[in-house]
């Protein structure tokens, strides 16, 4: 009784482990799947994937680092990862960034540096980490990194920035060419702004002078002029002398009428004798003077004074009459 008892509960252990050992194995399948998996993928990526130890020591380095370096992964494998593969001029920046990495224990993320090839050549990488402990006190660690080639973008990066230096060189010598070109173009416009308000003070003084050579000569013809042909009127002319005075009458008048047409004062519409006694009032000579200087009677004079009033539109006001006549030219 106690013997088959003991052989069932052998029986049992045995399919116990039976069963054990079945479940062993379907975790070594998958587990060796997943190590399968693991390696295709390490071995197809185009990053280099590594293992490094805290000292730099490459521990792993999937293949994808013939395509980028040109070295074979056994070439690498158990040499310092810094020294050799990092450019001199980059070196501190990475070994600062790892340091930083184990003081603190954290990731690292998008460091970009050169790296040489084989070949001697620089490729440009940028690559990202992490710390993964190597044993369970969490005292020893080594970094896992994914790097990948960008040495393409940064030619493209480089290219680009020279691009843009080059257009803005070409917008500022633009610029200062236009900045040039409108100063020129501002003293070249105050030049002409002065020679046309010179030319303009010109014009003026030419047209004032015009106006003032009118009105002497109009002054002098019906002054000098006009009461000498009124006088020769008087006289008994034969009929060639009238027909000569007619025509220097005319002719004066030819030459005068333009002038009297563009002058607008009433000055000018006076009759000779009214301009004689004006032109006196305007030196300032009193009617009994005018009257000795022009052989009238004083009545005679106070007449033409009060004509030269109303057709100098100064009837009934205070308007002194010299005082008027000597606003004119």
């Amino acid at each position: 009784m106690e013997i088959n008892q003991s052989i069932g509960d052998l029986q049992k252990k045995i399919k116990a482990l039976e069963q054990e050992n079945d479940r062993i194995k379907l975790k070594e399948k998958k587990l060796k799947e997943s190590v399968d998996l693991y390696r295709l993928l390490l071995e197809d990526t185009v990053d280099i994937i590594s293992r490094l130890s805290s000292d730099g020591t490459i521990l792993y380095v999937s293949p994808a680092v013939f395509t980028v370096l040109g070295y074979e992964p056994s070439e690498l494998i158990g040499t310092n990862g810094f020294e050799p593969l990092i450019h001199p001029d980059d070196l501190q920046v990475v070994q600062l960034k790892i340091m930083e990495v184990l003081e603190k224990k954290h990731r690292y993320d998008r460091i970009e540096y050169r790296m040489l090839t084989k070949a001697g050549d620089c490729a440009w990488v940028e690559s990202a980490g992490r710390l993964r402990p190597t044993s369970n006190s969490n005292k020893k660690f080594e970094i896992i990194s994914i790097t990948r080639e960008i040495t393409e973008r940064k030619k493209l990066e480089e290219s680009l920035k020279k691009s843009r230096a080059e257009l803005e060189q070409r917008v500022k010598e633009r610029t200062l060419d236009l900045e040039k070109k409108n100063q020129e173009l501002t003293t070249k416009t105050k030049e002409l702004e002065d020679v046309n308000a010179a030319l303009n003070v010109l014009l003026k003084k030419r047209e004032e002078d015009k106006i003032v050579l009118e009105k002497n000569i109009l002054s002098n013809v019906k002054y000098y002029i006009d009461p000498y042909i009124e006088k020769l009127k008087k006289n008994s002319l034969l009929d060639d002398q009238k027909i000569i005075l007619n025509i220097i009458e005319n002719n004066l008048n030819e030459i005068v009428s333009p002038m009297i047409q563009k002058l607008s004062t009433n000055y000018y519409n006076l009759t000779p004798r009214e301009i004689q006694i004006a032109n006196l009032i305007k030196i300032g000579k009193t009617t009994k003077e005018i009257a000795a200087i022009e052989s009238l009677a004083a009545k005679t004079v106070e007449f033409h004074r009060d004509n030269l009033r109303k057709k100098l539109g100064l009837k009934n006001k205070k308007t002194n009459l010299r005082t008027h006549l000597l606003t004119f030219q």
